[in-house]
Formats: C-alpha cells, sequence, structure tokens
C-alpha cells in the first residue's frame, strides 16, 4: 500500500479550503517591544561523589548527580573551576580528601568514618540513594 499526500479535497471531505485561511496562517506577526525571558534550564546539584583524574587541576572533571525530576537524577563530569564558582568548595573538598585517602572503601563509607557534620550528611544520603536503587 502507497502512500499517498493529503490535499484539501480528500481530508476536508470534497470541500475546498477558505481563500484566507492559508494567507492568515502564513501571515507574520509583529514583534512585541517587550524583550524575550531567558529561561535557561537548571538542575539542583545532589551529590559530587568521584573526580575523573589523579591530578587536583583547575580543569580537573567532578562527577556531579543532578536532580533533573520527582525520583529522577542524571550524572556528568563538570570542571573544578565552574564548581568553584557555584559554590560546591566542601563537597569538592570532601571528594578531594577521599581520593588522597586511596584506601578500599567507598564514598558513602569513607563520609561515614569522618567527624564533620558536612561529611556525615553526605554519606547518609548516599546510603539512601543507594538502598532505594536496589528497590528500584
Amino acid at each position: 500500500m502507497t502512500r499517498t499526500r493529503q490535499n484539501a479535497a480528500r481530508s476536508s471531505g470534497r470541500r475546498t479550503q477558505r481563500p484566507r485561511l492559508s494567507a492568515l496562517a502564513s501571515r507574520r506577526t509583529a514583534r512585541s517591544s517587550r524583550p524575550a525571558l531567558v529561561t535557561e534550564r537548571r538542575w539542583h546539584v545532589w551529590l559530587i561523589t568521584d573526580r575523573a583524574h589523579g591530578h587536583v587541576t583547575r580543569n580537573s572533571l567532578y562527577l556531579v548527580h543532578y536532580i533533573v525530576g520527582p525520583g529522577a537524577l542524571e550524572q556528568s563530569y563538570q570542571p573544578r573551576w565552574l564548581l568553584l564558582d557555584d559554590g560546591f568548595e566542601e563537597y569538592i573538598q570532601l571528594v578531594d580528601d577521599f581520593k588522597l585517602a586511596g584506601n578500599g572503601r567507598t564514598f558513602s563509607e569513607y563520609c561515614l568514618s569522618r567527624e564533620d557534620p558536612f561529611a556525615l550528611a553526605m554519606g547518609a544520603s548516599l546510603k539512601v540513594v543507594a538502598a532505594s536503587s536496589l528497590w528500584s
């Protein structure tokens, strides 16, 4: 069976289109004097859990987990300078300390073994993420 293009006679029950309808549809609208709102897609950072390279440089890449919707996370590597500009110094310092320690523990185990409240909160949130991913 071959596909055919629809035309006015077939799609409208053999009635012809109104002559001004196509002109009305193709008419350009006037630009408004109000500038358009710039919309940026912003995601909330959930965790920063890993660094891609061994040495710390300005362009070191860190694994960032973003909340993109209810129950939906995405991850990507972001450069160190960008994260520092956005105010994630504590997260980056925690990841750097974890990489420097270099023992066989996971990031959540390392965070829970530290004494400071920020690291404990990070470790607890990682355990929640790990537990929820087991059941989904």
